[in-house]
C-alpha cells in the first residue's frame, strides 16, 4: 500500500467516528460548537487531500493516442457537406428524393427527404428536409439553403423538424 493511500485511509478511520459523534450531539450542542467541529473536520480532511490524490486512488493518466482525431476542420463541416449535397441535386433530372449525403471527415450521414427550389430576391434557394445521424443520434431537420451566384451555397436556416 502506498503512503498516500495509507494517509487517506488513516484520515478516514479517524474522521468518521468524530463526524458520527458530532452528528449525535447535534441536538445538544450550540451552534458555535457545531461550527468548531465542522472547522476541525474540514481542516482534518483537508490534510488528507494533496496533489497525489489521483496516484493514491490509482488513476492512470497515461496518454495512449488510441482515439483518432478527425483530420481537417470539424466546425461547420457537416453543414458544408449537407449544403454541397443539396446544391448537387439536379432537380430537373431527379426531382424526387431521397438523396443520401455524408461527411467522411466526421462520420456524419443523412438522407435528404425533399428539395424544392424557389427564388428569393436575387438568390436561388432550396427548401429541404433531412436527417442527420452523428454521435448525438438521429435527428430530423428542416432548412433553407441559398446561392446568389449559383456557385457558393450557404445554409440560411436549419432547425429541428418533424
Amino acid at each position: 500500500m502506498s503512503i498516500q493511500t495509507a494517509c487517506v485511509l488513516n484520515c478516514v478511520d479517524h474522521m468518521v467516528p468524530a463526524l458520527h459523534k458530532s452528528m449525535t450531539l447535534r441536538d445538544r450542542s450550540s451552534p458555535a460548537l457545531r461550527a468548531v467541529c465542522l472547522g476541525i473536520l474540514t481542516l482534518g480532511l483537508g490534510g488528507c487531500i494533496g496533489t497525489d490524490v489521483d496516484m493514491a486512488l490509482g488513476v492512470d493518466h497515461t496518454v495512449t493516442g488510441s482515439i483518432n482525431r478527425p483530420a481537417g476542420p470539424v466546425a461547420g463541416s457537416d453543414d458544408a457537406a449537407l449544403i454541397a449535397a443539396i446544391a448537387d441535386i439536379d432537380l430537373a433530372r431527379t426531382p424526387d428524393g431521397p438523396f443520401a449525403w455524408a461527411n467522411p471527415s466526421t462520420g456524419t450521414t443523412g438522407v435528404i427527404g425533399y428539395v424544392a427550389e424557389e427564388q428569393r430576391d436575387d438568390a436561388t434557394c432550396r427548401r429541404f428536409s433531412t436527417t442527420r445521424r452523428d454521435v448525438f443520434g438521429r435527428r430530423q431537420f428542416q432548412g433553407l439553403g441559398c446561392s446568389s451566384d449559383g456557385e457558393r451555397w450557404q445554409i440560411i436556416d436549419l432547425s429541428p423538424g418533424t
